[in-house]
């Protein structure tokens, strides 16, 4: 249904990880977009009657952490909600970051990772943004995901 819209997508947050290997267990769906993505989205999965679209701006629960300090990291999309047979999903537009007093990044715009899933190339969120955020533990968990032999998924 998404791949219909024609917008451009991919698959962000645990899930992301999850299926790059990474051993989280994530609690709801998150796709990434652009602002127009959106509304597409929306458009293709209105059947599941998602929440109306709407800028929102959350600070994180982990800090950046950058040559040594400590910073707030704060995001901000055009965001909604809704559920798929009880699943809970979020999509973003137009995501963008924002570290300590620093200004507001630009969205989040970039070539995302091809991923087999079922015989299906699922496009999945570049982890490497942890890196840029000092998350070094979560950027081992990246780095020794991709040295593992790959797995197929069918």
């Amino acid at each position: 249904m998404i791949e219909a819209s024609g917008a451009w997508w991919c698959v962000s947050g645990d899930l992301a990880e999850n299926l790059l290997d990474i051993h989280v267990r994530p609690v709801r769906v998150e796709i990434l977009t652009t602002g127009d993505g959106v509304e597409r989205i929306l458009a293709a999965l209105s059947k599941y009657n998602p929440e109306p679209s709407g800028l929102r701006e959350e600070r994180l629960d982990r800090e950046a952490e950058i040559e040594g300090r400590r910073y707030p990291v704060y995001v901000r999309s055009i965001r909604t909600e809704l559920r798929v047979k009880d699943v809970p999903v979020v999509i973003n537009g137009d995501y963008q970051m924002k570290v300590g007093e620093w200004e507001w990044g630009d969205a989040l715009y970039f070539r995302p990772v091809l991923h087999n899933v079922a015989g299906v190339l699922m496009p999945v969120f570049p982890l490497e943004i942890y890196r840029t955020l000092g998350w070094m533990d979560r950027a081992r968990l990246i780095t020794d995901a991709a040295s593992r032999p790959i797995r197929t998924v069918v």
